[in-house]
């Protein structure tokens, strides 16, 4: 029996994180297929500010992979998937509400997505992140 292991967490570019590092190992057990990575999200605020030349490097990365690969980048058996949603992550509820109802709607579609184009039986969800919820 083998497994793709669906994995939400953090932002994949940073070489030395632990999880790249662990799901590199891990994909290439025999019993693991495919790993899906779905990193935190970016914003569409962080877009202007990209195209602005005013943001943080660690972004200004994310950016430039998502516009050179799109949302959905590869590498070997890994899938590297970046959510982008409309507002930034501020204390101010109701946007934080949205921003949270479509993070989860595009997980949902992009695990399915997959999921069905890859002919997956079997499958662990591994949550590491602060952003998912589990409403």
């Amino acid at each position: 029996m083998s497994y793709t292991i669906a994995a939400i967490t953090n932002e994949w570019d940073i070489f030395m994180r632990r999880y790249r590092s662990l799901f590199t190992e891990l994909v290439k057990f025999e019993d693991i297929d495919h790993i899906f990575f779905i990193e935190s999200p970016l914003t569409l605020y962080s877009f202007i500010r990209f195209v602005m030349g005013r943001m943080n490097r660690r972004d200004r990365e994310r950016w430039k992979r998502v516009l050179k690969k799109g949302i959905i980048s590869r590498e070997g058996n890994i899938f590297i998937i970046t959510p982008v949603v409309p507002f930034p992550f501020l204390s101010i509820r109701p946007l934080l509400k949205l921003n949270r109802f479509c993070l989860n709607r595009f997980q949902l579609y992009v695990i399915g997505y997959l999921k069905r184009k890859l002919k997956v039986k079997d499958m662990i969800l591994w949550i590491n992140h602060p952003y998912f919820s589990a409403e």
